[in-house]
């Protein structure tokens, strides 16, 4: 970062607008003197931990106060007694009177500080209390969300983000906004920002901050958890200052992060990268880390003289706890740093504890701790992917629970079953358990539970090929996030249904719902959720051929996760666009991005993912026809899955490792992992995936000739289908039957079945497969001689596939219809149709066959008496065979310069008629051609027009 030359006034000029975040750093000083965040942590550590754990744990640097806060209200601290430390001091420092003084100058002030010092400054310097307003609670975010408006009335406002154990101007009780918050910022909330966790305070930030510069003050770097995705988040922000305290008390230095630094953010300290990640950002015109001595910058700053009091703030945090809050016992002193240590990701330290913990519970006859710790193993085995242990230990935890009748007490025990059976493919297993866990949520107060379970019941409904089901489910979440404002939650909802119907080809409602979600995520600076959502966009229209588009969306996901540093998505966005690269045939660029997802899913251990791009890698050999190196890849991924006992991911392995043999001839091999892959989709109880195999191994014996043996594994499919209500499925069977009678030369019944499977096309919106259903009962009508009715449907389907503008689609439908039209002799339109095919191919620089269609046009145009305009093409065409490789080049001259002088021969053009013929003839010749019957006909033509020259 470049040290800028910048004086105080410069950067705290009088006519600028501030916005102040304060944090704990704030209240350090004499006479406040509170413990900084580390300090009041170490004591609550020394209190409820073990000493040997305690020590360790202290030494951590990424234990934030508000986890710990929680876990400690879970099993010490029901009411949070904790707080009530905070609202001992009522001895405001300068910081504190200084804010104060801003706040009644018209600039704004918001805290993640739970003492009340900055409210005590505010009556201190003289502010009646009628002219305070203290925000804390949800109502008061939403009713005083302008702070702006409430000045201009001579409100003046303190806007509390973390909530507050009390409002003392009002001397009103407001515990319950800290429960919320410590609920809210608690466990697993790691990279969010303050209104992605409570919605309600989006408002308030964007009128706070809006054109106005923000002034970081009090926070370290290392607990502001939710501080720094706030400020990446805020859109109309003008600069960021962040003052950053030394201790010495001369020094001042400004320091402005420039573009160049985003290159080089990784040498940065920690407070530089946080202000690196925010400018990168691009929503601020400047951010800056001022180096000062906090308290003596406010004192050159303030003009007011203030009251401070002169008797310095003296009690102990550590003495005050053990006063005022009763101790743990022995099984606690382990179980509190145990949760730590599993909240923080790091399970050795979190399975030494528990197995202490186990012998505490044996020692003490303690069933009840007894499961609570079994299902806290269990929780660590999952996270190893030790499915096999961790199912072991949930199982015995919570036969416990149902032993001692509290089984009703924990749900999230039948949920984390619920995750392992629905992640290891044991579906049924898996709906069986939340399910339950559901039930024994109706008598608590657990909506956003609810929520997730009745989510995860209907992705397990979706795998399952249960569409209607599990639309249900996702509808009952939806209702649930509306009721307790959960906008994240309803963001993953959305996103649920886009998926839902994605996966039934409703294409318009898929990305209706997939934008819903983008709003939300975009609202709430969710950018995690903006970049999937980019990236579920970009596959819709991957899916329907737009590759143009579908790279801009996964672009536009790239360019997010560089700006946010999230590596896992970027892995997915780095696949995505392998895939669309493969699309493009462009192989080379296809591999590179998939294995930059590869390496950077080997370095989060993302093991699972792993195997989904090791599979891609297989397919993108495939493609390329190299069956050898694809089932090189495609071993490697088997491997893993058995490693890891993924059995869906091994069967869809299997499945690809069938399409090798397949395709290299092997049908009977083929078969036999058609069939392994089967066989584990029926232990999964799987049947939607076994209906997908049945018509694998359907098309595979078709491809052999064995098209009784492959209609009845297609029947088979259909009976899934009808068991699942699958009707989308159903008609997708339905194509693979046609297919089947289209190729056995069974035209009528191969006419009925698509006539079966368009009307299921059409109800569920699935415009792309409806395209390639018309197509394929046109060409069986137009084999039937029924060329008006397959006309109709080439022209619906051509209208589909312009919407979605499919080129390869439309050059096809148009290829038929022109044909069709010309062989019906309806030659207008014929010239319409072939006039189509010339511009796309003009556009797509595909010169060769814009020739042979610009000579179309000309024959059409001939046929419709249009001779000159017939003329004019065939040049054309001429023309455009000189970008052409010399034999073909040669041929289309021939050709073309040969159709102009019949023309000039039937207009008694004889001489321009003989010199078209002889140029003609010379470039047959040429082509080495004098024996074709091209050449026999030009010479012809020669002697016919000779004679009449006489």
């Amino acid at each position: 970062m470049k040290q800028i030359d910048l004086e105080v006034e410069d950067i705290f000029g009088s006519n600028q607008r501030f916005t102040f975040l304060i944090g704990a750093g704030c209240s350090v000083d004499a006479p406040s003197c509170q413990p900084a965040g580390k300090v009041m942590i170490d004591a609550m550590l020394d209190f409820a931990c073990v000493k040997g754990e305690a020590e360790k744990i202290k030494s951590l640097d990424n234990l934030r106060f508000e986890a710990l806060v929680e876990i400690l209200r879970d099993n010490l601290d029901e009411d949070l007694k904790i707080i009530n430390f905070y609202g001992i001091c009522e001895s405001p420092n300068i910081q504190h009177f200084f804010l104060a003084d801003m706040i009644s100058r018209g600039h704004f002030v918001m805290t993640t500080n739970f003492d009340y010092l900055i409210e005590h400054a505010l009556v201190q310097i003289g502010i009646p209390k009628e002219e305070l307003k203290i925000i804390i609670t949800k109502k008061e975010f939403e009713e005083y969300s302008h702070p702006d408006d409430l000045f201009q009335r001579g409100i003046k406002t303190l806007y509390k983000i973390h909530g507050s154990k009390k409002d003392i101007i009002k001397n009103v009780d407001t515990g319950d906004t800290l429960v919320a918050t410590i609920e809210a910022f608690g466990s697993n909330k790691e990279g969010l920002n303050v209104f992605q966790v409570e919605p309600f305070k989006k408002k308030m930030f964007d009128n706070i901050t809006k054109d106005r510069s923000i002034v970081v003050m009090g926070y370290s770097g290392s607990d502001d958890f939710d501080v720094v995705p706030t400020l990446k988040a805020l859109q109309h922000v003008r600069d960021i200052i962040w003052i950053n305290y030394v201790s010495e008390k001369d020094y001042f230095a400004v320091f402005e992060v420039e573009e160049e630094d985003v290159a080089n953010r990784d040498d940065c300290g920690k407070i530089d990268q946080i202000l690196v990640d925010i400018k990168r950002m691009g929503f601020k015109e400047h951010v800056y880390r001022v180096d000062v001595n906090t308290s003596q910058l406010i004192s050159e700053l303030m003009e007011l003289n203030p009251p401070i009091n002169n008797s310095d703030f003296t009690i102990n945090p550590l003495e005050w706890l053990r006063e005022n809050i009763e101790p743990p016992g022995k099984f606690l002193e382990y179980y509190i740093p145990h949760k730590i240590y599993l909240e923080l990701g790091m399970f050795d330290d979190a399975m030494r504890c528990a197995e202490e913990m186990l012998k505490i519970t044996d020692e003490l006859d303690d069933e009840e701790n007894k499961a609570t710790t079994l299902s806290n193993i269990g929780t660590i085995h999952f996270n190893r992917s030790n499915f096999e242990q961790a199912e072991n230990y949930f199982t015995r935890a919570l036969k416990i629970d149902e032993e001692l009748g509290i089984a009703y007490k924990n749900p999230a025990t039948y949920a984390s079953l619920g995750k392992l059976k629905a992640d290891t493919g044991r579906y049924k297993e898996a709906l069986d358990y939340y399910e339950h866990a559901l039930k024994l949520t109706e008598n608590l107060d657990a909506d956003n539970s609810r929520a997730i379970y009745y989510n995860q019941i209907g992705n397990i409904l979706q795998n399952l090929g249960k569409y209607e089901e599990a639309s249900i489910n996702y509808t009952k979440a939806l209702k649930l996030n509306d009721k307790t404002g959960d906008l994240s939650g309803k963001s993953i909802t959305l996103n649920n249904i886009g998926s839902l119907y994605y996966d039934i080809g409703d294409i318009p409602n898929a990305l209706d719902n997939y934008l819903k979600s983008l709003d939300i995520d975009t609202q709430l600076g969710n950018y995690v959720g903006e970049s999937s959502l980019y990236n579920n966009i970009g596959l819709i229209y991957y899916d329907q051929g737009d590759i143009s588009e579908a790279m801009n969306w996964f672009n536009k996901a790239l360019e997010l996760n560089e700006k946010v540093g999230n590596k896992s998505t970027q892995s997915i966005t780095y696949g995505n666009l392998g895939l669309a690269y493969q699309h493009l045939k462009k192989f080379d660029a296809a591999y590179e991005y998939m294995i930059q997802s590869l390496e950077i899913k080997e370095e989060l251990n993302l093991d699972a993912e792993k195997g989904i791009i090791l599979n891609n890698i297989g397919n993108l050999y495939f493609e390329q026809e190299n069956y050898d190196e694809a089932s090189n890849w495609y071993e490697k991924a088997l491997s893993l899955n058995e490693e890891l006992g993924n059995l869906p991911s091994m069967a869809i392995t299997l499945n690809n490792i069938g399409t090798v043999k397949e395709r290299n001839g092997f049908y009977t091999e083929a078969v036999k992992y058609y069939e392994q892959s089967k066989s584990i989709f029926q232990k999964l109880g799987n049947k939607l995936s076994i209906l997908t195999i049945n018509n694998n191994v359907g098309n595979s014996f078709k491809k052999r000739g064995e098209y009784d043996v492959a209609l009845e594994y297609f029947n088979e499919s259909l009976k899934i289908a009808d068991e699942l209500n699958n009707r989308p499925e159903k008609a997708n069977t339905y194509n693979a039957i046609g297919e089947l009678y289209s190729e056995r030369g069974e035209y009528e019944n191969a006419l009925e079945i698509y006539q079966k499977a368009l009307p299921i096309f059409q109800e569920f919106n699935n415009i792309a497969n409806e395209a390639l259903c018309r197509n394929s009962i046109g060409l069986l009508n137009n084999a039937l001689g029924n060329p008006n009715i397959a006309i109709e449907n080439w022209k619906n389907a051509l209208k589909i596939s312009e919407d979605l503008e499919n080129i390869e689609w439309q050059i096809i439908l148009l290829n038929s219809l022109s044909q069709t039209c010309e062989e019906n002799k309806d030659f207008h339109k014929a010239l319409e149709y072939y006039m189509k095919l010339a511009t796309i191919y003009e556009e797509n620089e595909d010169f060769e066959q814009l020739s042979t269609h610009l000579s179309n046009i000309a024959n059409m145009s001939n046929k419709i008496n249009q001779v000159e305009m017939a003329i004019k093409y065939y040049q054309k065409a001429i023309k455009i065979a000189e970008k052409l490789d010399d034999n073909v080049r040669l041929v289309k001259h021939a050709k073309y310069s040969n159709r102009i002088g019949i023309i000039q021969f039937k207009k008694g053009i004889y001489d321009e008629a003989l010199a078209m013929f002889e140029a003609s003839l010379k470039n047959i010749q040429k082509a080495k051609l004098e024996d074709s019957p091209l050449a026999k006909s030009i010479r012809k033509n020669i002697t016919a027009v000779t004679k009449k020259l006489g």
